[in-house]
């Protein structure tokens, strides 16, 4: 039986290896001209590969309604949490670019690199592979709803934001496993995809801890206390119950997906949504508030929602 002690000490190294990030931040061991060039090496090569050795020949993957539900799911519950953050964000008296950055930012959640490592360590390979698809939904959702929400119109070319390589190693992996090829590829092959796509895992959290170390040097906590509480409420107190709601409507029989909604549910607002508001001119600094009050408070409540959900679903 799975407790809150027992989440709490599988969250603790992840916890460890963001705060290495961020000491290697203070002591310029990561200086901040390195982080372009790392996360272009993290997305273009080191994630393609954790992609491919997750996804290639996972059995859940193998069927067109398993490789459907997860991003469907994905898209579906990030858009609808972007439009109920919107819904809240109208009551909070707060400018037009406040509200949709407000709206953007809590519907999204840190949707692969926090909840990746604890899939790892709580569920199999399966599940793992199958949360790695459904966080190709919730990129669908970001560049389509969540930059229209953002910006106030729509944009057609960010479609093209699309076509990215985890985009394409989840295709290739797909086209391999419907076609029956993925069991016959040469183990040094799969080995190596193994061995590069490990180290996504501690390289993508080494470098959160760098950026979050960033953010708190600029933050002001007293500015504009009103729309992060009311973001950690939302994204920690009311959207965790209604992802967990959507995973209660998911067949039992598909356990990998309730397993992943769980994760979901468990998640403070992802990181990337800030650059992405600088990129828009949002209201860069509430969504740096947002992240982090959501962030800090979630090494309390991540491991609480885990044990509710775990134990709930029989996942424990």
């Amino acid at each position: 039986m799975i407790n809150y002690g027992m989440l709490l000490g599988a969250l603790a190294p992840i916890l460890v290896v963001i705060a290495a990030g961020a000491l290697a931040r203070f002591t310029n061991l990561l200086p901040v001209e390195t982080e372009e060039p790392f996360t272009r090496l993290n997305l273009r090569l080191l994630y393609p590969c954790l992609m491919l050795s997750y996804t290639l020949g996972n059995r859940t993957l193998m069927t067109v309604q398993g490789l459907l539900t997860a991003p469907l799911l994905g898209f579906g519950v990030t858009a609808g949490a972007m439009l109920l953050a919107y819904m809240l964000a109208r009551g909070l008296g707060q400018p037009a670019a406040s509200r949709r950055t407000f709206a953007f930012v809590t519907g999204i959640t840190n949707y692969i690199y926090l909840p990746l490592p604890l899939s790892t360590l709580l569920f199999d390979d399966s599940t793992t592979g199958v949360l790695l698809v459904f966080g190709v939904g919730v990129e669908v959702a970001i560049w389509t709803i969540g930059v229209m929400l953002l910006t106030g119109h729509w944009q057609v070319r960010q479609f093209r934001k699309l076509l990215n390589p985890p985009v394409i190693s989840l295709a290739v992996a797909i086209a391999l496993n419907l076609t029956g090829l993925s069991p016959r590829l040469p183990e040094m092959i799969k080995e190596s995809l193994r061995l590069i796509g490990s180290t996504a895992i501690p390289f993508a959290l080494l470098l959160i801890g760098a950026v979050l170390y960033d953010l708190t040097k600029r933050i002001n906590w007293l500015e504009n206390s009103r729309a992060p509480l009311a973001g950690l409420g939302l994204r920690l107190g009311i959207l965790p119950v209604a992802i967990l709601g959507v995973a209660a409507l998911v067949p039992s029989s598909m356990r990998e997906v309730r397993s992943v909604l769980v994760l979901q549910a468990a998640m403070p607002c992802g990181i990337f949504p800030i650059v992405i508001t600088k990129y828009y001119e949002g209201d860069t600094p509430l969504a740096l508030r947002l992240v982090l009050i959501t962030t800090l408070a979630g090494v309390f409540l991540i491991p609480l929602w885990l044990a509710f959900g775990l134990r709930w679903f029989g996942l424990d």
